[in-house]
């Protein structure tokens, strides 16, 4: 069984959403429109995910947008519709955003003039998709918690568990994510408002941490907390590089060299070994399988790079940069955990809280003129404050529960499952948002091979870790005479 089966079933979910027909009408004061699944192309590229979008009050968040779009030079190529990434051609044609929660279309006229229209899904659309990913996540972890966290393999469950969370965490702050990127335009403020509700998280959890367990001497959490500082500068430098990716890389560029850094973190990680603690997993390293499924994601990338039409310089050493801060981030949170007994894992989410809300605060200042009128207009939009709302809980939950999936695991597992999130969203695009890269086959084939190299990968961990278990149990057993 994968730890990836969950993540699975979103696909034909969202797929389903967009078999309702559509039509215009007003509820509630506010205009919604409704198309028909069969009436476009442009229809089934938007309508697949989100049965129906309204549009905003004109003149506000239009007006916000239009105001970044003429002081922006490039449009985020991850959410772009243009594979040139660039913002409105000279020639007065349009650009487009397409995401899974929203659909901006810009239109440039002259120098100083940007025509913005603006379609956001409805908030309980919204709520229903991340419902269908999360109330059957929460339903097996209320089972491990009455029956399976008492059996004798609890542990196995409990990984399986952790490992589909993280995946599942990291598709839904993914999927929000996008969507108020093209909303907001202020992606430092939109990681400061995360960082700030992480740490109050963390506040929560660690509170109540302390309330059933005994609170170790200040001196020694202090000790630690110190200790873990270069994981949490890891964290915010991974955090800039992140915003930098999604500028100037688009998402296929983004999963198919993100699904290099395993293999770079593997070697590194293998060379660790001697001053990294044991995991059961690592038995299967150097296997044959594991060197066949890393190789298969190699081989993969290498036939989408072959067919990818948009395949920049720029783009390359983006994805290169993003690559090496994400393995130095991740084996420098392994080494460090591995080192910390007494600081619970919600303390140190705390301190990777403030570090980012410091980097990202100090940045985001220079993002809009005035903050208060800003936050006010974002604030007050029904869509945009729920998906702010969820980006709060995925951000917060997802960092909570990546930090148990490194102690409990290997860094280069860790970044397997991020991988196989990002591949799934790129399969997203490509059938919802009328990627060109569907136009390709051996690119799409190439995407694929990526995915399922690290599938394979997991359950091939999955199960040397089984074997590790069972050929150690008939060795606890007493003997008997």
């Amino acid at each position: 069984m994968s730890p990836i089966l969950a993540i699975c079933l979103l696909l034909p979910l969202l797929n389903s959403a967009g078999a309702i027909d559509c039509e215009l009408s007003v509820e509630n004061g506010c205009a919604v429109e409704r198309e028909s699944a069969n009436q476009s192309q442009s229809a089934i590229v938007l309508m697949q995910t989100v049965a129906s979008l309204r549009l905003p009050k004109p003149n506000t968040l239009e007006r916000a947008i239009a105001d970044k779009v003429l002081h922006k030079t490039v449009i985020p190529r991850e959410t772009s519709g243009n594979s040139s990434g660039k913002t409105a051609p000279p020639d007065n044609s349009t650009q487009e955003e397409h995401t899974t929660f929203a659909h901006a279309k810009y239109v440039k006229k002259g120098e100083k003039e940007v025509d913005v229209h603006v379609k956001i899904a409805r908030p309980k659309d919204i709520l229903t998709i991340f419902a269908c990913i999360y109330l059957p996540l929460s339903s097996a972890w209320l089972y491990y918690y009455y029956t399976g966290r008492h059996d004798e393999g609890d542990q196995r469950l409990f990984l399986l568990l952790l490992q589909t969370t993280v995946a599942s965490l990291t598709l839904g702050t993914v999927l929000v994510n996008q969507s108020l990127s093209v909303l907001m335009k202020s992606p430092m403020i939109l990681t400061a408002m995360q960082s700030l509700s992480m740490l109050i998280f963390g506040i929560f959890i660690t509170g109540l941490h302390f309330v059933n367990h005994t609170r170790p001497l200040l001196e020694v959490l202090g000790r630690e907390l110190l200790t873990w500082l270069p994981a949490a500068a890891a964290f915010g430098v991974y955090q800039l590089a992140d915003h930098l990716e999604a500028n100037y890389c688009s998402l296929s560029e983004r999963t198919v060299f993100g699904n290099l850094a395993p293999v770079v973190g593997l070697s590194l990680e293998v060379a660790m070994k001697p001053c990294l603690k044991h995991r059961s997993s690592e038995a299967a390293f150097t296997s044959l399988a594991s060197k066949a499924a890393l190789g298969l994601k190699v081989f993969g990338a290498a036939v989408f790079a072959l067919q990818y039409p948009d395949f920049n310089t720029v783009g390359m050493e983006v994805s290169s940069l993003f690559v090496f801060t994400m393995v130095g981030y991740r084996l420098t949170q392994r080494f460090l955990l591995d080192r910390l007994s007494e600081s619970p894992v919600a303390l140190l989410t705390m301190v990777d809280a403030i570090v980012s809300l410091i980097i990202s605060g100090g940045l985001s200042f220079v993002e809009v003129e005035d903050m208060h009128e800003t936050v006010h207009l974002w604030l007050n939009d029904p869509s945009i404050f729920i998906m702010l709302l969820l980006s709060f809980a995925t951000f917060s939950l997802g960092h909570w529960t990546t930090l148990h999936l490194v102690k409990a695991d290997t860094a280069t597992a860790t970044m397997v499952i991020g991988n196989i999130s990002s591949g799934f969203s790129v399969i997203q695009g490509i059938f919802f948002f009328n990627d060109s890269d569907f136009q390709r086959p051996l690119a799409f084939v190439g995407l694929l091979l990526v995915i399922c190299g690290g599938i394979w990968w997991t359950v091939n961990q999955s199960i040397a870790r089984y074997e590790k278990h069972e050929e150690a149990a008939p060795e606890a057993e007493p003997k008997t005479t």
